[in-house]
Formats: structure tokens, sequence, C-alpha cells
């Protein structure tokens, strides 16, 4: 989870971030692993809730 963070933060700043949540949404399975090693901030909150959301 910090490195999906990381990148999704990233990619926000780059501009990569729809592509990303995107690909991410398109995968059959998404193992996301280490949920409680820090609490969430609001916008890592929302980038989760933004992939859930995509996921077809």
């Amino acid at each position: 989870m910090p490195r999906l963070f990381e990148d999704l933060a990233l990619a926000r700043l780059d501009g990569r971030f729809p592509r990303l949540v995107d690909k991410l949404a398109r995968v059959q399975l998404l193992i996301l692993d280490d949920w409680g090693t820090h609490a969430l901030t609001d916008q890592q909150r929302r980038d989760l809730l933004e992939i859930f959301v995509s996921v077809r």
C-alpha cells in the first residue's frame, strides 16, 4: 500500500493519474497488502475510492 500511494501521488503530479487508475481497474485481481502499517490521509482514501469505483 505505501508504494501504491507513492505511485498514485507521483502520477497525480505528472498527469498520469487517470491512466494509472484505469490500468489498476482493469486487473483481474488487485491484492492490497499492508493496510495497517500507517493511517491513510484524506487524499489516499479518495485515491482508493477512485480505484474501487473504476473497477469494471
